[in-house]
């Protein structure tokens, strides 16, 4: 069969934006149905990286500044995003749906970690002075040891890598909360500067469930929230909670895929971030249609914007107050005894 396939043929006609659309229904200034500005890329999660562009040879090509730079046709993109043959590829194309058959099984592509040296290396310049800050926001020694958080002395930046296992898969860097003072300076004068509040490591896979290790013991329930560093504090706080580690990609809130982290649970309680936008509701809705039945959400009290600010009200009684909230016991009892989640 391979020999009678015409390859250029499938290029010039597979509707590479049919298949496009399944993944980033949300493209944005679209012009000729075919040149959009970039978007979430709906596989490695990097914000503003994906677009879709026509050549010069008339070939619709998608396009990721991160894992995509040499551009897909129709084809390329579904053996990049779902792991197929160009044979299996084709198959589709032959079929003319637009849509990939059902006896086709997608294989995933392998990922390359990173050098756990570097998350060990920031976790290793933790002084007291940096953990401090990471006190008031209700996390625990334990935990932070635990999720080996770091700060980056160069940029001025905490770490939170994403480790499953022994392998480290990103890292996510915030921004130290003392700089944060010069960003509002810069932005008062409407001066432009390369600041970001959060930013990723270089090679990251900035697409995955952070926690998703550590809630495979067998607890009741966890808690889905926004925000990675707001885990650690509630894992401190002794609830079992996770987040999407890229944050709310635009293109897809939650990845069906990762429903296999939560078989065992009974309940997933969804958390959205109290945003003006209304943006944190709609990605909860998004997760908790692609959960099922066993995901609600549950709502943060009007004068919170996220879990982080309500545990930061009183640290000292946040424990209490977030069983109280969620109706919900902690998964231990005792401050000592919450701390002591297995590695």
């Amino acid at each position: 069969m391979q020999g009678t396939i015409d390859w250029l043929q499938i290029e010039k006609t597979a509707n590479l934006l049919a298949i496009v659309e399944q993944d980033a229904p949300k493209l944005q200034g679209t012009f000729n149905g075919v040149r959009t500005k970039e978007v979430p890329c709906p596989k490695c999660g990097g914000v503003t990286r994906f677009r879709v562009r026509m050549r010069g040879d008339g070939i619709i090509r998608a396009y990721c500044s991160h894992c995509a730079e040499k551009g897909l046709n129709a084809i390329d993109y579904l053996v990049w995003r779902d792991g197929l043959s160009r044979l299996d590829a084709a198959r589709w194309w032959s079929s003319q749906t637009n849509t990939l058959p059902e006896l086709v099984t997608p294989i995933p592509q392998p990922l390359e970690p990173l050098n756990m040296a570097l998350a060990v290396r920031h976790h290793n310049n933790m002084t007291t002075a940096s953990r401090d800050y990471l006190y008031r926001r209700g996390m625990l020694d334990a935990m932070i040891n635990h999720f080996k958080v770091g700060y980056h002395t160069g940029w001025r930046r905490y770490s939170f890598p994403f480790i499953i296992g022994t392998k480290l898969w990103g890292i996510q860097y915030r921004l130290d909360p003392r700089m944060e003072y010069v960003l509002k300076y810069l932005s008062l004068f409407g001066v432009e500067h390369p600041l970001m509040r959060y930013i990723s490591e270089k090679g990251s896979h900035n697409h995955g469930v952070y926690a998703c290790k550590e809630i495979q013991n067998p607890w009741p329930y966890a808690v889905l929230i926004e925000g990675v560093p707001d885990v650690v504090a509630m894992w401190s706080q002794g609830f079992p909670t996770i987040s999407t580690f890229q944050g709310n990609n635009k293109s897809k809130a939650w990845d069906r895929r990762w429903n296999r982290y939560l078989d065992h649970l009974d309940t997933v309680l969804v958390i959205p971030d109290n945003d003006a936008s209304g943006a944190g509701e709609l990605f909860a809705l998004s997760k908790v249609e692609a959960i099922g039945k066993k995901a609600v959400i549950h709502r943060l009290p009007a004068q919170y914007k996220d879990v982080g600010e309500f545990i930061m009200a009183d640290v000292t009684t946040a424990q209490h107050r977030l069983a109280v909230w969620l109706c919900l016991p902690p998964i231990r009892d005792s401050p000592l005894a919450r701390t002591n989640v297995p590695v």
